[in-house]
């Protein structure tokens, strides 16, 4: 019965995992990606010339968080509490090689100018790691380059063709994202109220995001709080707790971003609208790993008001 289970637990292996080196635009546009990992990376498949070792893979699963010790001033060895997320930060050591194709020079500078930052050409500096499961699950971590590439070797490596570097990386958003999963709601029989349905599969909690598209009309929309209720001893305890958003006009488009640190409410082109919130949060993620859950929406606007909800699932590692 053992075996039995064993073999019928054990996952189909084939081939190397998949991992990329992605940079993107401040507008999230792909500017280039380099296969390190895979049957592209190195001088085989298309080559790319990088190679990502899988002792590397292994060390960008567990890379731990980091948190900063904050001293109190005025108490004397008193340390203040942890912030809400660390810093994951590891030693990434890729191979350099010329390609059939590609001279170790070209191979190089592009590595490089992925992985630093240069306004003309849109790059922020921070990069993103894409790793692709067996199972075909990929997931994705945003990081920057902390140290200058430091070779392993004393010589020349233009010479030889090939080199071993190692820098430092940091993720200052230390989870790894998966697909993001959206659900929309049009009011076009003028009900101008939905249940739209949300999941949670990351293993930590989930941060909406809602976008209110351009309409003809004015709209005002009211949206939950998570699964927030109101405590008890509230006037209203036990029930939903409800947004009412400022009043998107006829033609503009809104953004409500429940992440923490963000701003909470913004008209696109409008700067100074994230004031119209008056000071209300959301502070009610959706739990990790939770199934499909109700979130009630209701709109005074026209027929055609809509609004869209996203939820990019965060995991603490790029696997399982």
């Amino acid at each position: 019965m053992t075996l039995l289970a064993e073999t019928l637990c054990r996952p189909v292996v084939e081939g190397r995992r998949q991992v990329w080196f992605i940079a993107r635009d401040e507008n999230g546009q792909e500017i280039d990606a380099i296969e390190v990992s895979g049957p592209n990376a190195g001088n085989e498949g298309l080559a790319s010339g990088v190679d990502l070792g899988d002792r590397e893979l292994r060390q960008m699963w567990h890379a731990p968080r980091q948190f900063e010790d904050l001293e109190v001033i005025g108490r004397p060895g008193a340390k203040g509490g942890h912030p809400q997320v660390g810093v994951r930060t590891w030693t990434m050591r890729v191979n350099t090689m010329a390609t059939l194709d590609k001279s170790w020079s070209q191979v190089e500078n592009r590595l490089w100018s992925l992985t630093t930052p240069d306004r003309h050409s849109g790059r922020t500096g921070q990069f993103f790691i894409r790793f692709k499961e067996f199972t075909g699950e990929a997931r994705e971590i945003q990081v920057r380059r902390n140290t200058a590439p430091e070779p392993s070797s004393d010589l020349f490596a233009g010479q030889r063709g090939h080199e071993n570097w190692s820098f430092e990386v940091a993720a200052l958003d230390p989870w790894w994202y998966g697909p993001t999963i959206t659900r929309r709601f049009e009011n076009a029989d003028g009900s101008g109220e939905a249940v739209l349905r949300m999941r949670n599969p990351g293993d930590q909690p989930g941060h909406l995001r809602w976008i209110i598209p351009q309409s003809e009309h004015d709209q005002t929309w009211t949206i939950p709080d998570g699964l927030g209720v109101y405590p008890a001893g509230h006037e209203r305890a036990g029930e939903r707790i409800m947004h009412e958003l400022p009043t998107v006009r006829a033609g503009e488009i809104a953004e409500v971003d429940t992440r923490p640190y963000r701003l909470p409410f913004r008209v696109l082109g409008h700067p100074m609208s994230f004031g119209r919130m008056q000071l209300r949060r959301f502070t009610h993620p959706l739990p990790p790993r939770s199934d499909w859950l109700d979130l009630p929406v209701s709109v005074d606007g026209g027929l055609d008001a809509g609004i869209e909800v996203r939820l990019q699932p965060a995991y603490d590692r790029p696997h399982s």
